[in-house]
């Protein structure tokens, strides 16, 4: 597309703030997906042990709960941390891509 007339005719400081709004784009996209790859993760993790005790507990209701309990009660104090450290955070809008250049 740089062959264009119309592109050709557009003043370099312009196309420089082109380049410089792509790149923010970007970035933000990157962003993006490691905040949400970080979520899942944080988020998933202490989940997955939660369920994993409570089935420890449903299998074996002649064992003493109480050091599940205690864990699965820890488990859940990280997610509700993770959440208010969250809270905290920005919300980031879904990006819709079809054509990531500006120009």
């Amino acid at each position: 597309m740089k062959n264009n007339v119309a592109y050709n005719s557009v003043p370099r400081e312009v196309l420089a703030s082109t380049d410089v709004l792509e790149i923010i784009f970007k970035d933000r996209l990157n962003y993006s997906t490691l905040v949400s790859a970080a979520i899942d993760h944080g988020l998933q993790t202490p989940i997955v042990i939660i369920k994993g005790l409570a089935e420890i507990l449903l299998r074996n209701p002649d064992q003493d709960p109480r050091e599940n309990l205690k864990k699965i009660s820890r488990e859940a104090d990280h997610i509700l941390k993770l959440l208010a450290a969250m809270s905290f955070v920005a919300p980031i809008e879904p990006v819709q891509m079809q054509n990531l250049s500006l120009r």
